[in-house]
């Protein structure tokens, strides 16, 4: 199934449970709470650092009860562990990779709580001949707006297209 029908069958869902205040056709958000959530996401990632205090502040734009997604293979994870997880990964694969991240969509289920969709790109990620390349993802993120500032409370990573693994570019 493409992610865009995926979304698009969330979202109907969603209106359906009247938990959705708009349809499944919401055009891309200028809300500039999101847009620092995503550039500070962005920023946390790409500074420059110990592995454990860049995983430490994308922890910080994480809400408390956040869950991110495994793979197929993997169950999701809470924030320590995602936490702990990614202080490994920036201390080997990630350790030179820098993150941008491109919304395609936002749409808002209630006005404190959003369902964003994005695609995620990671450039001078050791590949496994030790070389650099550009991995190209998809995002589903929940997003929700707490003590007045908006933090992630779930993120699934998915490949461009159920039919192929994730892009990488070498």
């Amino acid at each position: 199934m493409a992610i865009a029908l995926r979304t698009k069958l969330v979202l109907t869902l969603l209106a359906g449970l009247g938990l959705s205040q708009v349809g499944p056709s919401q055009a891309k958000s200028d809300d500039p709470g999101i847009q620092k959530l995503l550039a500070d996401f962005e920023a946390a990632f790409n500074q420059p650092g110990p592995p454990s205090a860049r995983a430490k502040a994308l922890a910080a734009l994480c809400s408390p009860d956040f869950v991110v997604g495994g793979s197929r293979d993997e169950p999701p994870e809470d924030l320590a562990t995602a936490e702990a997880h990614w202080t490994r990964q920036f201390s080997t694969g990630l350790k030179a990779a820098t993150l941008k991240l491109t919304v395609r969509t936002v749409h808002f289920l209630k006005s404190d709580v959003a369902f964003i969709d994005l695609d995620h790109e990671m450039a001078n990620v050791e590949g496994d001949d030790g070389k650099p390349q550009t991995v190209r993802l998809q995002d589903l993120a929940t997003v929700v707006k707490k003590g007045g500032r908006w933090l992630i409370a779930d993120a699934r990573q998915f490949p461009l297209s159920e039919a192929e693994p994730p892009k990488v570019v070498k």
